[in-house]
């Protein structure tokens, strides 16, 4: 591909927004996503799925895997791998902007909620102090007046996003990247 694309990366929330380049037209995207993703995979992969690609800006979302049940990460983990991230990426890459898609409350991981978004705000307080940082905020839609996860916003699985889900993280995603970074043709 290109240079100058905007790069997204992370986990199968990535990996299965298959109306990506659509959704985010006319912004050039590179979907990089690859299943069962946590931070340290993505770190892993940099040099191979986001770096070489010369990227004009890098959408992460990751995070989800690492504070499912059972992994023993907790948000300060989490916290400090995204740092990680933003160092390497900032070393290859000098004056890219990286966005953080919040980490997603899902019907599968609602027990593991409190500490996602114990992360979630770690990363956006990081985040509101540098100008090259922007959090965005793909969690609260998903959520229902009632504070809990809303059905029509998950596939069968209930951790997966259905098109619905995908047109609300839309609806964040592409007006801030086109303010930010105007369209790229």
């Amino acid at each position: 591909p290109a240079p100058g694309a905007v790069v997204f990366v992370g986990s199968s929330s990535v990996r299965f927004w298959r109306s990506l380049a659509a959704d985010m037209a006319p912004l050039r995207v590179l979907n990089r996503g690859f299943g069962g993703a946590q931070f340290n995979h993505v770190l892993h992969n940099l040099d191979r799925v986001v770096t070489p690609y010369a990227p004009r800006a890098v959408v992460v979302y990751v995070g989800d895997n690492d504070l499912a049940e059972g992994t023993g990460k907790d948000a300060q983990r989490v916290f400090d791998d995204y740092e990680r991230f933003v160092a390497r990426v900032r070393d290859r890459v000098p004056g890219i902007r990286i966005y953080f898609l919040a980490i997603k409350p899902s019907l599968a991981r609602w027990a593991r909620w409190p500490e996602m978004r114990r992360a979630n705000a770690m990363i956006e307080a990081r985040a509101d102090g540098d100008d090259g940082l922007v959090y965005l905020d793909v969690a609260a839609p998903l959520l229902g007046d009632d504070g809990e996860p809303r059905d029509d916003v998950f596939i069968a699985d209930g951790l997966h996003l259905s098109a619905e889900g995908y047109a609300a993280w839309t609806r964040v995603v592409q007006p801030r990247l086109l303010a930010d970074l105007g369209p790229v043709h």
